[in-house]
C-alpha cells in the first residue's frame, strides 16, 4: 500500500504560503481517479521531482521540493453531478523571491492545472 504524504511528513521543513494572491476560479473536472491520485499527495525521493504535494480535508498543498516554499493552495470541491471535482478556491504566493507569478490571473490559473498534471503525472 502506498503511503498517503502528510503534512507532518514535512515538519520542519516546509513553510506556510506567503503573500496569497488569488488565481480565478476553473471549470475543469477533475475525475475521481485523478482526485484519488492527488490525495495521495507527494513525497520526492529524488531531486528530480520538483513538489512536495499533500491535502488536508478539502485543500492540496503544493511546496517546493528544493525549498519547502508553498506556491500553492487549492481547495477542490465535488460537483454537483458528484462525478468529479472542481477547484473551488486557489492560492498562489506573490512572493516574487519564492515564485513569479502571472499578473494575468487566466495565465496564472493555467499556470496552476499544469503544475498539477506535472506534478501527479495526469
Amino acid at each position: 500500500m502506498v503511503e498517503r504524504a502528510k503534512r507532518i511528513h514535512f515538519t520542519g521543513f516546509i513553510k506556510p504560503i506567503k503573500d496569497p494572491l488569488l488565481v480565478s476560479g476553473s471549470t475543469r473536472i477533475w475525475t475521481t481517479e485523478e482526485m484519488n491520485q492527488i490525495r495521495l499527495g507527494i513525497i520526492p525521493t529524488g531531486m528530480d521531482q520538483r513538489w512536495i504535494a499533500f491535502m488536508e480535508v478539502n485543500t492540496l498543498y503544493l511546496h517546493q521540493s528544493s525549498t519547502g516554499c508553498c506556491v500553492y493552495e487549492i481547495r477542490f470541491r465535488e460537483v454537483e453531478s458528484g462525478l468529479g471535482h472542481i477547484i473551488d478556491v486557489a492560492y498562489v504566493t506573490n512572493d516574487k523571491s519564492i515564485y513569479s507569478c502571472d499578473t494575468n490571473n487566466e495565465t496564472e490559473r493555467i499556470a496552476m492545472e499544469k503544475s498539477i498534471r506535472d506534478a501527479y503525472y495526469i
